[in-house]
């Protein structure tokens, strides 16, 4: 007899009852039924795990899982000469200086009473970074152990809730302790304990308020922990993972090969993609199969030399690269985006992150010269960085109370409809003759309705999205929106790696998104470098 951790298909068992019983009739004994769906640790000898009848995975539960965290340094920075740095210094120095030049930055929104589960090695809530957080030990493998000795968790904990790094410093980030060492195995049943306190805590604390989970690491592939991500990120939860640094495909890691989660990437301070971000720029020959672009690898963020706090050093900090440090920033974005859209479920925060973070017709992300020669297609790339709004008062206003990016979705063959939220006091509202509406969509401009008529639409025409942007004046200023509505064909997780189209009203046709080299998104009245973060003050 061994312990095992199954899940049961759903398509066979209605609920816990029908499976346990399934799982007894086959010899075995449920030793605990946890929070996630028709997931059980049992008791059971091989033979009887494969003769329980509508077993969807199993595996021992001690199965190991090869994990791999970032190798952190213990470079210091010099604060006080670096603090004298100008922005185009630190981007020409590069290295340890990168950081300081954002030290007065303070993101707008701050994650006020918004939850960050942190799924890592712990965290040493003695460092000054954590003195005004709020940092709750949820659940550790080593029951009463919540201390971080590998000092991974510290790091990226600071980058969510840090007094002077984090994005959301006034979050409330839930500490669940997962291992100790950088690297090395974990079991697949450590993971599914650390997973279910997660939905069990949701689950009990409002589950309609949208949370996130930030696992910044990744084990090789198993279907088990992919399944449970999923089903975590499908309950109003909003998951952000790692790429991992490993240079393979992501798709051969759990989870960043969840393509329903948030995976990130790195960039430098030059704004150029690193080559750790699992890519094929070793003299392999790339192509549009290589996993960064689409919906493997969803948004990037500065992950070269990126300053976090130092775990047993209560005032000490290191600088971390790789895209641990990513998952840790973009988690601490989330946390903004759920206060500054507190009524959008966890998968139309995902949309908004993505859709204001693309950097079509931008500047901002140059293409790393050694992808380019490898010809990597990057039409089929997802360019999207972290962008947040920057702190102060802005007096402008918003044109829509609807965020940007995806609207709507509708199936082919249906119709549905969308309120904008239109400002009231918005006057001179039309599309843009340049970036029209779909024959088969219809704005009100005066309501701020938008209808989408897919009933006639021919097969060829889903899955895609399809975008057009409006303008008015609020408050003497002209703003500028970009909207998109998703077609698919029987399921909405067809737009997962869809093309985007605009319309061309002069000669009746659909060009692709990437032809067009401009990008309308709503004003940030911010530095150029607001999306990255501060240094310590």
């Amino acid at each position: 007899m061994a312990n095992y951790i199954v899940v049961m298909d759903q398509n066979t068992h209605a609920d816990n009852s029908s499976a346990q019983t399934s799982i007894e009739n086959a010899g075995g004994s449920v030793l605990t039924a946890f929070e996630l769906n028709l997931t059980f640790e049992i008791s059971a000898t091989a033979e009887q795990v494969s003769n329980i009848s509508g077993l969807k995975y199993s595996s021992p539960s001690e199965e190991s899982s090869g994990l791999s965290l970032q190798v952190l340094n213990t470079k210091h920075f010099n604060y006080v000469d670096n603090r004298t740095l100008s922005l185009q210094d630190a981007i020409t120095l590069g290295g340890n200086s990168s950081f300081s030049a954002y030290e007065d930055f303070e993101p707008k929104y701050s994650g006020s009473g918004k939850t960050c589960y942190l799924v890592d090695s712990g965290i040493d809530s003695n460092h000054v970074e954590f003195a005004n957080a709020t940092i709750n030990n949820l659940f550790s493998t080593v029951p009463g152990d919540f201390d971080d000795y590998s000092g991974h968790g510290t790091s990226i904990g600071s980058l969510i809730v840090g007094e002077n790094l984090g994005l959301a410093k006034d979050g409330i980030l839930q500490n669940v302790k997962l291992f100790d060492d950088l690297s090395g195995n974990v079991s697949v049943g450590n993971v599914i304990n650390a997973l279910n306190s997660v939905l069990v805590h949701h689950n009990a604390n409002n589950p309609n308020d949208v949370k996130v989970l930030c696992a910044p690491w990744v084990t090789t592939q198993n279907d088990i922990i992919d399944d449970k991500i999923r089903e975590i990120n499908n309950s109003n939860i909003v998951v952000v993972a790692s790429a991992g640094n490993q240079g393979n495909d992501v798709n051969n890691y759990s989870p960043a090969g969840v393509e329903e989660i948030i995976t990130t990437g790195a960039h430098d301070v030059h704004w150029e993609i690193t080559e750790f971000t699992n890519t094929p720029w070793y003299g392999e020959v790339a192509s549009t199969n290589v996993n960064n672009y689409g919906a493997a690898v969803d948004i990037f963020t500065l992950g070269v030399n990126v300053c976090s706090a130092e775990s047993g050093v209560p005032t000490g900090y290191r600088d971390i690269t790789g895209t641990s440090a990513t998952a840790g920033i973009i988690a601490g974005g989330v946390l903004g985006y759920i206060e500054k859209h507190p009524s959008e479920s966890s998968n139309r925060i995902k949309d908004i992150l993505i859709s204001e973070g693309s950097i079509r017709g931008k500047k901002k992300l140059s293409l790393s010269t050694e992808a380019e020669s490898a010809g990597l297609n990057f039409d089929s790339m997802n360019k999207s960085i972290l962008q947040v709004d920057s702190g102060g008062t802005d007096t402008t206003g918003e044109l829509f109370g609807f965020p940007s990016g995806v609207v709507l979705k509708v199936q082919r063959g249906q119709t549905a409809n969308v309120d904008l939220q239109l400002n009231g006091s918005a006057s001179n509202v039309a599309v843009l003759s340049f970036s029209p509406l779909s024959p088969w969509m219809s704005f009100n401009t005066g309501t701020g309705i938008l209808s989408a008529d897919a009933s006639s639409l021919d097969a060829n025409m889903a899955p895609g999205y399809y975008m057009f942007g409006v303008r008015g004046k609020l408050n003497g200023i002209t703003l500028v929106e970009e909207f998109s509505v998703g077609v698919y064909e029987t399921n909405e997780s067809e737009l997962e790696s869809s093309s985007a189209y605009y319309y061309d009203d002069d000669n009746s046709e659909y060009d692709l998104a990437q032809t067009v080299n401009y990008q309308l998104a709503p004003p940030i009245i911010t530095p150029d470098y607001a999306p990255l973060l501060p240094g310590p003050k």
